[in-house]
């Protein structure tokens, strides 16, 4: 097996050695391909080189990564760079040290929301749960988990109007209009 370097805590006294396949593996199975290191608990992150023949590294090298940040309304993990940041959010207590949690990012600044929920908050749509059928606005772009407009998506969301359940939706056909033209979603 091919030693895998880890950057964040390598030392070469280390008895604890990981292969690069384990560390490989173990980074596409977490959210966004970002892993955590066994040895420090830091991110790290598999990505391929240039150098495919490279017998020592099987082509893969692995790298620091930023911590995947959860939206606080959509509560999926996305990059950093997906996030707008809006200061310190003072309504919510940073923990008894005031080190950084989960929904921080790296600078101790609160993350309000993905770009795809502050997209959807400054044009919420009408969804029709899959379920009890009942009409709910969502802010977030739903609709991009659609194949076709008639089809449910294939994310689920909380319904708040009639199940009380994460279920599936569709937009309702008189917010189809209110789509920005070239946004990803719904297949035609």
């Amino acid at each position: 097996a091919i030693h895998a370097i880890i950057p964040c805590c390598e030392r070469d006294e280390s008895s604890v050695k990981f292969c690069i396949d384990c560390i490989s593996v173990l980074c596409s199975r977490s959210p966004l391909g970002i892993g955590k290191c066994p040895r420090c608990n830091g991110y790290i992150e598999a990505i391929c080189t240039a150098q495919e023949n490279d017998r020592e590294s099987r082509g893969t090298k692995i790298i620091i990564a930023k911590k995947p940040l959860q939206c606080r309304l959509c509560q999926q993990y996305k990059a950093p760079n997906s996030f707008h940041f809006i200061g310190t959010d003072l309504r919510r207590p940073r923990g008894r040290d005031n080190h950084n949690n989960d929904n921080d990012d790296n600078n101790g600044n609160s993350v309000n929301m993905c770009t795809d929920c502050q997209r959807g908050m400054s044009n919420t749509l009408h969804y029709q749960c899959q379920r009890c059928h009942r009409i709910q606005r969502i802010p977030h772009p739903m609709y991009r988990y659609q194949n076709s407009p008639l089809e449910f998506g294939t994310t689920s969301w909380a319904c708040h109007v009639g199940c009380g359940d994460y279920t599936f939706w569709r937009i309702v056909e008189r917010d189809l209009e209110k789509v920005s033209r070239g946004d990803e979603g719904i297949a035609e």
